[in-house]
């Protein structure tokens, strides 16, 4: 049994056959190369001839076919040396050691050592972009098989540590198994439900309903169709869940923030309209703060006064106490009543006036003038009436 350990085959994505990392060039031939793979993943069992010679030569007659996979199997043996293949007659098969990426995913161990939660073995789909040449249609029909195979066994692995991620509530590896899964094939829902179920235990409630929505959207752009129940209810679920808000950071001080701004506002080029536009904000902020306790102060000066304060005529029973403890004040003002009897009709009706003007005065109470206001009344009647009695006692006073 021959030994190519040194070699290896690369089969997901586009295939190459490599020793030590690079490239081996002594097989440069497409069909050949398409020999190999076909022969390596189909090892254990007889191949005849002519289904080989038909698989690739298709085009040709059987003899040219015959004699073209004929040369091709002879260079094969002197890349990977003795052994590695079987001849018996009018049958051929695979003996090698050849290690080859598709078996990783052929075996379906998550344990592998090649399986990581992001795959990286699986570079690509098998055999992508290769295209052996015409006469191969046999070929490209195995090989599209064979790739649909791969693709699901490595969505196998991915679903199973996927679940094992979720499992331990590890959300972040979970998303991330999910995503990989979807770019390996985006129409494997069970990667979509598991990015949403990631994201919901996050508290990204919206962002799952959104990645639902968006692939609702390319699913029935592309394909026409509509995702299937299981997704369908636990987008129900996502809305019917109650939505979570994840805790903010506390703000705390920062004292470099500090720095930085008095060094922005200290620099060379600021100048003092720009420091003032700066500190409009907490100025008016300072300003409203001083002025609530004015506005506060003025707004209880023109509340009416409680009904045990108008008992003594709105506020005027302390003036007229003040007078009472004065008999002097009294008796003079009594005597320049008297003097000008005119002077209650103007008290009466000034004092109502003013008070209509500044306090209108309730339906059934009437205000009296201050005495502030009553003497500044008086002394206007003393002058405007002492010229008039002289002039009517003495009658030419008025024409001289």
């Amino acid at each position: 049994m021959g030994t190519t350990r040194e070699l290896y085959l690369r089969t997901l994505g586009h295939p190459l056959l490599h020793a030590a990392g690079a490239p081996v060039r002594a097989l440069r031939r497409k069909k050949d190369l398409a020999l190999l793979v076909y022969l390596r993943l189909e090892g254990g069992r007889m191949h005849p001839r002519g289904l080989l010679a038909t698989l690739l030569w298709g085009e040709s007659t059987e003899s040219r076919a015959r004699h073209s996979l004929t040369q091709a199997l002879g260079r094969l043996q002197r890349v990977l040396g003795p052994g590695a293949l079987l001849l018996e007659g009018d049958a051929v098969s695979w003996q090698g050691r050849l290690p080859c990426d598709a078996e990783v995913l052929l075996a379906g161990d998550p344990a592998h050592p090649e399986v990581d939660d992001a795959l990286a073995v699986y570079a690509g789909d098998f055999l992508a972009g290769f295209a052996p040449g015409r006469g191969a249609a046999d070929f490209e029909g195995w090989a599209e098989r064979t790739r649909a195979e791969l693709r699901g066994a490595a969505l196998r692995l991915l679903e199973e540590r996927g679940r094992a991620a979720e499992e331990a509530c590890a959300w972040e590896r979970a998303r991330a198994i999910g995503e990989r899964a979807v770019e390996i094939d985006p129409v494997w829902e069970q990667g979509r439900r598991r990015v949403m179920r990631a994201l919901l235990a996050r508290g990204e409630q919206a962002g799952a309903l959104r990645y639902y929505q968006a692939f609702a959207e390319w699913l029935a752009e592309e394909l026409g169709a509509a995702p299937d129940p299981d997704t369908r209810a636990l987008a129900e679920r996502l809305l019917a869940a109650p939505a979570r808000l994840p805790a903010l950071p506390r703000a705390r001080p920062s004292p470099r923030r500090a720095r930085e701004w008095l060094h922005r506002l200290s620099g060379p080029g600021t100048t003092l309209p720009a420091l003032l536009a700066q500190a409009a904000p907490l100025l008016l902020c300072l300003l409203l703060v001083a002025a609530a306790p004015l506005a506060a102060g003025a707004e209880a000066v023109h509340q009416p006064q409680h009904p045990r304060h108008q008992q003594h005529g709105d506020g005027c029973g302390h003036q007229h106490a003040a007078l009472q403890r004065h008999p002097r004040q009294q008796q003079r003002r009594a005597g320049e009543e008297e003097e000008h009897p005119h002077v209650q009709e103007a008290l009466g009706t000034a004092g109502a006036a003013a008070a209509e003007e500044d306090h209108p005065p309730p339906s059934r109470s009437r205000k009296r003038a201050t005495p502030a206001f009553r003497s500044s009344v008086i002394r206007a009647a003393t002058f405007t009436s002492a010229p008039a009695r002289r002039a009517a006692s003495n009658p030419m006073a008025s024409v001289r």
